[in-house]
């Protein structure tokens, strides 16, 4: 088959979604910004942890996650948090825990957003070259 890689690098690309959506999980339940009650929440982290990191409707609770950590940068220092959502911050020191916290949150739910998006990418590569092939076969 000419195109093993993609199924290769599909297959890598999830199990690192599986592993990051759980990592991120577990870390929101002690570090996250918002309140653990909320019904949409609770429900992805679950899936989160279950390793259900690709499911379509948790797109919004996900990307409300990055809006929250941003805020809640914002709101421990100005700008930090457009700062961090925009930039790898892995190589800062901070030195306060509750930033710091963040901070980590931030780039472990980066590393998810990006890795999501890489596999509905690599689908979709998938997807084109099994059409190329019967098309022009």
């Amino acid at each position: 088959m000419p195109h093993q890689p993609l199924y290769e690098r599909l297959e890598n690309a999830i199990l690192i979604a599986v592993r990051r959506g759980r990592c991120l999980a577990e870390d929101w339940s002690e570090h996250g910004p918002e309140p653990t009650d909320s019904a949409p929440l609770q429900e992805t982290l679950a899936r989160l942890r279950e390793g259900e990191v690709l499911a379509c409707h948790d797109d919004e609770p996900i990307q409300s996650m990055g809006k929250a950590l941003c805020a809640a940068l914002n709101a421990l220092k100005p700008g930090y948090g457009d700062l961090c959502l925009s930039n790898d911050t892995s190589d800062h020191l901070i030195f306060e825990a509750p930033r710091e916290h963040l901070r980590q949150l931030m780039e472990g739910w980066k590393a998810l957003r990006d890795v999501r998006q890489e596999v509905r990418d690599l689908v979709a590569a998938m997807r084109a070259l099994e059409a190329e092939i019967q098309t022009n076969g």
